[in-house]
């Protein structure tokens, strides 16, 4: 098992910030990974395209959503142990998720010449999009 350096750091409190998740306020694991490897109910979360599904870990995902601040950290160590035997590698952002910046001479995507940190699939798939140059 490989365990960052981070995980050690942060367990001693010997950090001045922690870095944002471009989306969230704070960096909390079921911000992504719940979404990627949980069950919402009985099916799987909306970015759990692999259908993963493991009833101790949505009980781990359960438990650290209720756990006081000071009991998360135990928690997410239980949740990353349960993840390692179950889930070999893990995608690092959700599935789907890409960046496109939007140009004046690419014609048919919405807010030509803004940039858009979405989802481009749902925006559009593609058909009427054309390089007008």
């Amino acid at each position: 098992v490989d365990v960052g350096t981070w995980r050690e750091i942060k367990s001693a409190g010997e950090f001045d910030m922690g870095l944002n998740n471009a989306l969230y306020t704070v960096p909390a694991p079921e911000s992504f990974i719940r979404d990627i490897t949980g069950t919402c109910g009985d099916v799987p979360c909306n970015f759990n395209l692999g259908k993963y599904q493991d009833p101790v870990l949505d009980d781990l995902w359960a438990k650290l959503k209720a756990a006081a601040p000071g009991d998360r950290y135990a928690v997410s160590e239980d949740v990353f142990d349960q993840l390692n035997k179950g889930m070999p590698f893990q995608p690092m952002t959700q599935a789907g998720r890409n960046i496109v910046w939007f140009y004046p001479d690419v014609k048919g995507m919405p807010a030509n010449g803004s940039t858009y940190a979405g989802f481009a699939e749902k925006i559009s798939r593609f058909d009427h999009v054309w390089l007008d140059r």
